[in-house]
């Protein structure tokens, strides 16, 4: 990445190549189109984060999610043994399911 300073402030710039080069890293294909928008996009963003860099922030207390509020959702837990008896298409799967082992369905490997 290349830096340029424009008066006090200090932006952060990524040219084509090095564009290039990250996208070659991560595997997308931008259209040759897209690339200008994507250069400007990304210099705004990065830009911003130089901003960021100016905020005083001694004595601030640090914060690890902003809400005390905790979640009411339950535990996402299914009995297997139930589903079995279900007579629904659920219940057919699991039952003509080959292997088995406690309350998993066994596969073969994907890799």
């Amino acid at each position: 990445m290349h830096s340029r300073s424009v008066g006090t402030a200090h932006m952060s710039r990524i040219d084509k190549q090095l564009l290039k080069h990250l996208l070659e890293l991560s595997r997308l294909d931008v259209p040759q189109k897209d690339r200008p928008r994507l250069l400007k996009d990304l210099s705004a963003i990065l830009d911003y984060f130089e901003q960021l860099k100016e905020v005083r922030v001694e004595g601030a207390e640090p914060m690890s999610g902003g809400t005390l509020l905790t979640t009411v959702m339950r535990q996402d837990e299914i009995d297997i043994e139930l589903k079995k008896k279900e007579s629904g298409e659920t219940g057919r799967v699991i039952e003509a399911f080959p292997e088995k082992k406690g309350t998993f369905l066994k596969v073969p490997p994907v890799f």
